[in-house]
């Protein structure tokens, strides 16, 4: 089940990846750390089906509350 957050996180690297922006591999002394390429049509894809999870999800869980109050004047 994705968050909020994945959504938010996904989309910012969207906006990363379409302003050229990317970090394939970071180095720190004698360690390196390489990171996966991600494609641009695997980001929309993925955000298709965040969407489609979060809004399923919350439609599930929708609640209806009715309050009265009666107050002393």
């Amino acid at each position: 089940m994705y968050l909020v957050d994945d959504l938010v996180k996904i989309e910012q690297a969207i906006t990363k990846l379409q302003m050229g922006e990317r970090v394939v591999s970071v180095a720190y002394g004698d360690h390196i750390v390489k990171y996966a390429e991600v494609d641009l049509k695997d980001l929309l894809n993925l955000r298709t089906r965040i969407k489609s999870d979060l809004k399923s999800s919350t439609s599930l869980k929708r609640r209806i509350t009715f309050a009265t109050h009666k107050g002393i004047c």
